[in-house]
């Protein structure tokens, strides 16, 4: 039956030959708005259509109604039907589909990976290898490096699948790039060769590391001649040669080093830092020749103790006249470095140097001292 309730009252006519016409109960609302023809709007309570003719009804149960705004095609209807109807019958699911694996072998997660950079010297080559029908490998690892030409380094004969390795003794310089490649076939098998090329580059080799400068950098007050030490390391272990050097003389000049040392701590004894408040400036320079044979140099400064205390603010003034008889003497004293002092005053009036008085463990300050015979 086929109903297209488009009457807006009484009974909804069965467009088919089935003459199944229904009729609406409950206060069913027949003049509602349709999408494609008419419609019926039911309250969800007692609202219903009873199609009279029982002998156009179904044989069995409707257990499924679709209901579209779209006007479907009769295939499109058939199709939904059969889709529900018979699943079984209307599609199937098999395994996943696969391609044929390869008769060769194949190579896998290069060690080190290919463009890879930053490579540590100490190098270990590995492949993953594998034949898909299970048949016994040749494996051969080659490089180009230090000949140029490509050459064996080492190799596994009939193995199977895993990892393997190669470790090598000719990719030892820093910065480097260099290329490897792993060949492998199965000789029982397909017989066919697999290649596969690959390249990195090494670290970067640094220059040695100079801190824990002795005087440290601008610092006042040491001592004439003083000692200089300094720490020096090399990230890679190479064997370094240390220099130290001055300009006390006026001109920079080595005075002293050490060859093929290790890390460490370096010392050098002075002969030329020899004045008091004096700014002198030393350097050390580090280099490792099997390594990154580059130098590195760092220059310092420091400024000697100032050296005898200091006296200023004499009275009398130095040259005065016309000065009344035994005049009492003062005089400022001051120690830089804040040292306890012992002042002593003299004079000469009897022909000689005489002592008339003195103060000792003193500090920073002005004494003075009475006179008699002036």
């Amino acid at each position: 039956m086929v109903h297209h309730l488009d009457e807006i009252s009484g009974t909804h006519y069965d467009s088919t030959s089935n003459d199944n016409d229904g009729n609406c109960y409950g206060g069913t609302n027949q003049n509602s708005l349709g999408l494609i023809e008419g419609a019926d709007e039911f309250d969800g309570n007692d609202d219903y259509v009873i199609c009279g003719n029982d002998e156009s009804f179904f044989s069995g149960l409707i257990d499924e109604v679709r209901i579209s705004n779209t006007n479907r095609s009769e295939e499109w209807i058939r199709i939904s039907y059969e889709n529900q109807y018979d699943p079984n019958n209307f599609y199937s699911i098999s395994n996943e589909e696969r391609g044929e694996w390869p008769d060769e072998p194949v190579l896998s997660n290069p060690t080190p990976n290919n463009y890879a950079t930053g490579v540590g010297i100490i190098l270990k080559l590995s492949i993953d290898v594998v034949d898909s029908q299970g048949d016994s490998m040749d494996i051969t690892f080659m490089t180009n490096a230090s000949t140029g030409s490509w050459h064996i380094i080492g190799s596994n004969t009939s193995v199977g699948n895993g990892t393997y390795s190669q470790t090598t003794s000719d990719m030892d310089n820093y910065n480097t790039k260099y290329w490897w490649s792993v060949n492998v076939t199965d000789p029982l098998g397909s017989g066919n060769w697999t290649n596969e090329t690959y390249v990195f580059t090494t670290e970067i080799n640094d220059p040695p590391d100079l801190s824990n400068e002795d005087p440290s950098n601008n610092v006042f007050g040491i001592s004439l001649n003083p000692k200089l030490s300094i720490d020096c390391s090399d990230d890679e272990g190479d064997f370094m040669n240390v220099e130290f050097m001055t300009n006390a003389s006026g001109s920079w000049q080595m005075i002293g080093g050490n060859t093929s040392v290790g890390n460490g701590t370096y010392t050098q004894i002075t002969s030329s830092i020899n004045s008091y408040n004096t700014k002198y400036w030393w350097s050390v320079n580090a280099t490792d020749p099997g390594g990154s044979n580059t130098w590195i140099n760092e220059s310092f400064s420091f400024t000697t103790v100032v050296g005898a205390p200091i006296i200023s603010n004499e009275t009398p003034s130095n040259g005065i006249v016309d000065l009344g008889l035994n005049p009492k003497l003062s005089i400022y004293i001051e120690d830089l470095q804040g040292d306890l002092m012992t002042v002593t005053f003299r004079f000469n009036a009897s022909g000689s140097w005489q002592n008339i008085g003195s103060n000792s463990s003193v500090g920073n300050g002005t004494y003075s001292q009475t006179t008699l015979n002036m």
